[in-house]
């Protein structure tokens, strides 16, 4: 049996709100407060926006949680690619996103596990 296409959608468009809301917030901290912005800040939000998409995702499909979270994961990496080649002038890191890469599937693959268990 295939996976489900809405699931997988659904769970890019929460790891984009999670990751726009959470960006904001640290945004806002970040000017408000000495704290700086670091990478490891920006690592986090993105494994956390991942991480609640595959949740998401899993949680509605019911089944398969790896994979729909590692769907998702991949997903979200994708749009990142197509986003940072319209957007930047420059050419992208291939390491900043094999990086990238490696949370979006560990944060995806937890949260689609944790997803199905949580149903």
């Amino acid at each position: 049996m295939p996976l489900a296409f809405k699931p997988i959608l659904r769970g890019i468009v929460y790891a984009v709100v999670a990751a726009l809301i959470l960006s904001g917030l640290i945004g806002i901290l970040t000017n408000l407060t000495s704290l700086p912005s670091s990478e490891i800040v920006n690592n986090g939000i993105f494994s956390v926006s991942v991480f609640v998409g595959a949740v998401t995702a899993a949680r509605m499909a019911g089944t398969k949680g790896l994979y729909y979270g590692i769907c998702v994961g991949v997903g979200v990496v994708v749009l990142i690619l197509i986003i940072s080649a319209i957007m930047l002038p420059n050419p992208f890191s291939w390491q900043g996103i094999l990086l990238k890469s490696f949370y979006a599937l560990v944060a995806g693959a937890l949260g689609g596990v944790i997803g199905v268990a949580i149903k």
